[in-house]
C-alpha cells in the first residue's frame, strides 16, 4: 500500500503573528511631565491620622483606605491646547496577589494635604461622608475612569485628558482625584506618592 501523509500534516500552515514590542513614547518638545502636588491614603483604620508625609499611597477595596491626589498645573501655559493627558501611578506593592481595580472619582472640595484624614478635609473641616465619599459634596458620584491594578513594580496609566482640559481654563476647580478600590475580595495595592524615592 502507497505511505501517504495525514491530511492535516499536507495543509498549509498560516504563520503565527509578529509580536510588536510596546514603546512608551519619550516626551516631545511640547510634552510636560508634572510631578508635583499633593496626595494623602485616607485610612479608616486610623480615621485621625494625616499620612501626607507617607511614601505610598494605600488602596483598600471595600472603602477602607483610598487616597486623595492633586497635581498642580502652573506648569502648562495659559492658552495652551492639551491634546492628551495620562495619570501615570507606580505600584510599589501590594498585600497579596488578588486583583483590585482603580476607581477614580473628581474631588468637588478642597483638602489639606497636611491636615486630611478619614473624618477631615482638613483642620476643623469634616467632610460630607468620612473617606471624601459624599456624593455631589465630597466627590463626584459618577466615576471619571477604572482600571485593573497591574503587579508591583509596574506603571498603571489612565487617560485623564478632559479631565486635565477642565482644570486647565478653570484651576479653582481642581480639587483632585479620590482613587478608591473596587472588588469583593480582602487586598491592598501601593503606589508611589510624590514623596517617594
Amino acid at each position: 500500500t502507497p505511505t501517504s501523509c495525514p491530511r492535516w500534516w499536507r495543509s498549509a500552515r498560516t504563520p503565527l503573528p509578529t509580536l510588536t514590542p510596546t514603546i512608551t513614547p519619550t516626551p516631545g518638545a511640547g510634552d510636560i511631565i508634572i510631578q508635583t502636588g499633593d496626595d494623602v491614603t485616607l485610612d479608616s483604620w486610623a480615621p485621625d491620622t494625616n499620612q501626607g508625609n507617607a511614601q505610598k499611597m494605600d488602596i483598600r477595596q471595600g472603602n477602607i483606605r483610598s487616597g486623595l491626589l492633586r497635581f498642580d498645573l502652573s506648569a502648562i501655559p495659559a492658552g495652551a491646547a492639551i491634546e492628551r493627558a495620562t495619570l501615570h501611578l507606580h505600584v510599589v506593592e501590594r498585600s497579596n496577589w488578588r486583583d483590585l481595580t482603580l476607581a477614580l472619582y473628581r474631588v468637588r472640595r478642597t483638602w489639606d494635604e497636611l491636615g486630611a484624614t478619614w473624618k477631615l478635609a482638613g483642620s476643623g473641616q469634616p467632610w460630607g461622608v468620612p473617606g471624601c465619599d459624599g456624593i455631589g459634596t465630597d466627590r463626584d458620584e459618577f466615576l471619571l475612569a477604572s482600571a485593573l491594578f497591574p503587579e508591583p513594580g509596574q506603571t498603571l496609566t489612565v487617560d485623564i485628558t478632559e479631565l486635565v482640559r477642565e482644570w486647565h481654563m478653570h484651576p479653582d476647580e481642581n480639587n483632585g482625584l479620590l482613587l478608591k478600590g473596587l472588588g469583593g475580595v480582602s487586598v491592598e495595592y501601593s503606589v508611589a506618592s510624590f514623596e517617594h524615592s
